[in-house]
């Protein structure tokens, strides 16, 4: 099969402290979400709980591969910061619930499919260098 790519976008505003944070998902699951929004406040230390999150897959695809946790966490992270991710790089890495990023399957082809889109890094979890060397034909 082939390695898809996807873009993840996310948009993070902050509320008043009376107002409850809304949570809106498109094309992720919103309980994934959560955890992902509860790793990010306990791990990395983010104030999610004061901004409401609109998280959205674009083209209308729908993600169940774990491996999209760390672009989803990238793109929040950098909407709460209000800076972007760099182009030309990707993330492919599922993260765990103390925040350790673990790897995922079929890296090779993901690397592969990156670099064909042009695609200047892939950012994995740690050790995963030693699996493309593993997975490649």
């Amino acid at each position: 099969s082939r390695a898809v790519l996807v873009e993840v976008q996310a948009l993070a505003n902050s509320v008043p402290k009376d107002v409850p944070a809304r949570r809106v998902a498109t094309g992720v699951d919103i309980n994934r979400m959560h955890m992902l929004l509860a790793i990010l406040s306990k791990s990395a230390k983010l104030p999610v709980y004061r901004y409401e999150v609109y998280l959205n897959v674009t083209g209308g695809l729908r993600i169940t591969d774990p491996s999209a946790d760390l672009a989803v966490c990238v793109a929040v992270a950098a909407s709460m910061k209000g800076c972007r991710v760099a182009p030309g790089v990707a993330f492919a890495a599922e993260v765990g619930l103390g925040g350790e990023l673990r790897g995922c399957t079929q890296l090779a082809r993901r690397l592969g499919e990156a670099r064909r889109l042009g695609f200047e890094r892939l950012i994995v979890a740690p050790g995963s260098s030693e699996q493309v060397q593993r997975d490649k034909p």
